[in-house]
């Protein structure tokens, strides 16, 4: 996977994050979790490059 997407995994995973925390009420939480979905997903890619 290219550098140029994998830059914008955690930004995207807090994005999401924010929306869930919209959605269910505690924005923080909802932040937490963006924010490990992002370095989750970041991991997850660059195991696959090397």
């Amino acid at each position: 996977m290219s550098i140029r997407f994998r830059k914008y995994l955690i930004p995207a995973g807090v994005l999401v994050g924010l929306l869930t925390g919209f959605y269910t009420g505690n924005v923080r939480e909802g932040i937490f979790i963006g924010i490990g979905l992002g370095l989750m997903a970041w991991g997850v890619t660059s195991k696959k490059d090397q």
